[in-house]
């Protein structure tokens, strides 16, 4: 569960309906690609973690 401005979620469930999709849907597939756009730093920051940085 992820907290979202209500002003957000507004958007996301207007998007989803121009859209034909559930709102999950569209949150999940913008988390994936913020995910997949920010694999390096993701990985930099696990292993500092890993390393008790």
């Amino acid at each position: 569960m992820i907290y979202m401005l209500p002003s957000v979620i507004r958007q996301l469930k207007l998007a989803a309906l121009a859209k034909g999709q559930p709102a999950y849907e569209l949150a999940e597939e913008a988390i994936k690609e913020w995910l997949k756009s920010h694999q390096d730093e993701i990985r930099q920051g696990t292993a500092k973690i890993s390393r008790g940085e």
